[in-house]
């Protein structure tokens, strides 16, 4: 029974549109906003060690921020927050692929080079 709670919860996370997620960071209480920051944070952090083990396979990376950015949880968050801005769209997509789209907006590859 908790593993069915477990993955329903999870699904149901999976599916959050990017304006769910900032709205949650917006307007929810601490114990929410910080769960709003750590899942976005969680995200970009797999996502960066992903880029990683898709470079080494010799793939062109997705975004490419400088070499010496630690991304913080508020970094990430903002990063989503002003992409939506930008490109309302991306605010009934999931939270997932509005903060990719984010991220290669914000840290584009150079072409031709991973």
């Amino acid at each position: 029974m908790i593993v069915a709670a477990t993955s329903v919860q999870a699904t149901a996370q999976a599916t959050r549109t990017a304006n769910d997620v900032l709205l949650q960071h917006e307007m929810g209480d601490d114990f929410a906003k910080q769960q709003a920051l750590a899942m976005v944070n969680n995200f970009e952090d797999g996502l960066r060690w992903a880029e990683i083990m898709h470079e080494k396979a010799g793939h062109s990376r997705f975004y490419c921020p400088p070499s010496n950015l630690a991304m913080s949880a508020d970094q990430a968050m903002d990063i989503l927050k002003w992409h939506v801005r930008d490109q309302p769209q991306y605010g009934t997509v999931a939270w997932q692929m509005a903060l990719i789209m984010g991220l290669q907006a914000t840290f584009p590859c150079k072409s031709g080079k991973p």
